[in-house]
């Protein structure tokens, strides 16, 4: 599980097996012992393992490229798909800001204000002006950027933008969209809280966190 969060987008080769037959091995850092692990994937499983990178490579491709553009040191928002399309310096709306930042309700937006800059106010900011408070916060929720996981003597790090399991903040959730602007760090309760039978409530809706 924690190996995971080492694992490069394509964590594995083929390689002919003591017979010559070609055998699936997973290549990757292992924590536990510091040092580089090649594991072979039993064959009958080794489908599915192809094809479950292909599917998180897939759902985590918008959380390297948002992670290569905080890399690339951007004075510019990063324009997503619901940014309003906007001068960079031109005054946004309470409703164009919370647009920018992904929230879904203005009310979250003047929370998530008075959270980061002391006030519930949502007017008066641009592009340029919120893509300062969106780097610091990026920064709060990823204390180790641009590596995945905090740094660990003799442990091989992952810039986030190479690693398979790059996530965007509240991306598991069951009840929160995907943030468009905020990366958060892999964390093995990302699959251990998720392997499980139990059901939990959030609001009047019970849900399996499975």
């Amino acid at each position: 599980i924690s190996e995971l969060g080492y694992f490069r987008t394509i964590p594995y080769t083929y390689e002919n097996n003591k017979n010559g037959e070609p055998e699936l091995i997973l290549k990757g850092f292992a924590p536990k012992t510091n040092k580089f692990m090649a594991k072979a994937v039993v064959e009958t499983i080794a489908p599915i393992t192809e094809e479950a990178v292909k599917r998180l490579k897939s759902i985590t491709a918008e959380g390297r490229k948002l992670a290569r553009y905080f890399e690339s040191g951007s004075e510019k928002f990063y324009r997503h798909p619901s940014c309003p399309d906007v001068d960079d310096d031109a005054p946004l709306t309470p409703q164009q800001v919370t647009d920018a930042l992904g929230f879904k309700s203005i009310g979250s937006t003047e929370t998530f204000m008075l959270n980061n800059t002391g006030s519930y106010s949502v007017t008066g900011y641009t592009l340029n002006s919120l893509w300062q408070i969106v780097k610091k916060h990026n920064m709060k929720l990823n204390p180790d950027f641009p590596y995945q996981l905090p740094y660990e003597k003799g442990a091989h790090r992952l810039k986030m933008s190479e690693a398979l399991m790059c996530l965007r903040y509240n991306q598991l959730s069951s009840t929160l969209s995907s943030s468009p602007v905020f990366l958060v760090p892999y964390n093995r309760d990302y699959y251990s809280k998720r392997m499980t039978s139990k059901r939990i409530m959030r609001g009047n809706k019970e849900i399996s966190m499975s």
